[in-house]
């Protein structure tokens, strides 16, 4: 293993424990503080398409983001698994409350008769990690989901990280296939990367 790896590992299972120990009111309450930092964003304001995440136990939850893009009129999506092609595929709701399947990790996510929406379409990525830093690096669980979808070249939205403050660290090792945010948003901060924009 290179050593950005095993770093990735041990990051990893430190961040993983730090999340174990915050209690559920404040999931609850720092998910909302960092969703109505997102939503003030100009890359939020201007979207016409945003797509989300179904948040995982111990992941901040999108939620409150969700409803304030469709009070606001724009279209959301939210991400579809292909566990063979190891891909996301974004697809439409009409409501976050709305009947989902619930996939082989127990998230909630459209069924395989919902419609996809092209990737070219989206405007705001807010994309869900473990670890994030101020330079846009982007710690996920491993399985390499969100780098597929990031690099792909129809992929022409801002790339949003979303985590709570324990989760914002000095450097994330990044590899070649490692595709950096243009923004990463906490409760209390908002980090831009240098010469990218959100």
């Amino acid at each position: 293993m290179s050593g950005d790896v095993e770093t990735k590992a041990s990051l990893r299972i430190a961040l993983k424990a730090a999340l174990a120990a915050v209690p559920q009111d404040r999931w609850e309450a720092e998910s909302l503080a960092a969703c109505e930092r997102a939503a003030a964003l100009p890359a939020f304001i201007g979207a016409g398409v945003v797509l989300l995440y179904m948040p995982i136990p111990r992941e901040l939850d999108v939620g409150p983001l969700a409803r304030a893009a469709f009070a606001a009129g724009k279209g959301v999506a939210v991400t579809r698994a292909d566990w063979a092609g190891r891909t996301l595929t974004p697809v439409r709701i009409a409501a976050w409350d709305e009947p989902m399947a619930v996939n082989r990790l127990g998230i909630r996510e459209p069924g395989p008769e919902a419609a996809s929406v092209h990737l070219a379409t989206v405007d705001l990525i807010i994309v869900p990690g473990l670890g994030f830093d101020a330079n846009g690096g982007r710690l996920g669980r491993g399985a390499g989901f969100y780098d597929r979808l990031l690099a792909r070249p129809d992929c022409r939205a801002v790339k949003v990280g979303i985590g709570l403050d324990a989760q914002v660290v000095g450097r994330v090792p990044m590899e070649g296939w490692d595709v950096p945010l243009d923004a990463v948003v906490t409760p209390t901060r908002t980090l831009v990367a240098a010469g990218r924009g959100a």
